[in-house]
């Protein structure tokens, strides 16, 4: 019965543990910047079982923003994105100078088509990031450099 109380117990607290972490940075930017919707999925399952965040809820944002682009059904596209830009927008308007926050949302507006309407932010974003980039941690400050060597907002040469 003792064993059976400590085994229990002891789940218990690993899965607090597990489920109560982020994602890491490294682990969104990788799922963010490919295009594997299997990627995507497992780090979205993830955000879903972890503690609610403002950090978790902007790569869940971020996430079903990039989902959207890489599934087929139009209805579910929308919805998802719709379902993404509403939480990332919800997060911004609480922090609004933080710097990895707006970085996720210039690369989902600069790839969102035009009939979204989701493009409005990119120049206003583009200066936050550019005037805080040198205050980042080395992590975001390295896919935001890989970002702006494809980027027709945000240039390499914006960032030095």
């Amino acid at each position: 019965m003792l064993k059976t109380i400590s085994i229990l117990f002891f789940s218990i607290i690993i899965n607090t543990i597990v489920y109560s972490q982020s994602v890491d940075k490294q682990t969104f930017y990788n799922a963010f910047s490919g295009e594997s919707l299997e990627k995507i999925d497992a780090v979205l399952t993830s955000l879903e079982k972890a503690k609610s965040s403002d950090i978790n809820n902007v790569y869940l944002a971020g996430l079903k923003m990039k989902k959207a682009s890489l599934i087929n059904s139009p209805i579910k596209k929308l919805n998802i994105f719709k379902e993404g830009k509403n939480l990332l927008e919800t997060e911004i308007s609480k922090y609004p100078i933080n710097t990895e926050f707006r970085f996720i949302r210039l690369a989902i507006q600069e790839k969102a088509p035009d009939f979204l309407g989701y493009n409005t932010n990119l120049q206003e974003d583009k200066k936050i990031i550019v005037k805080n980039y040198s205050t980042i941690d080395n992590v975001l400050r390295k896919y935001i450099l890989e970002y702006s060597k494809k980027s027709e907002i945000l240039k390499t040469t914006d960032l030095k």
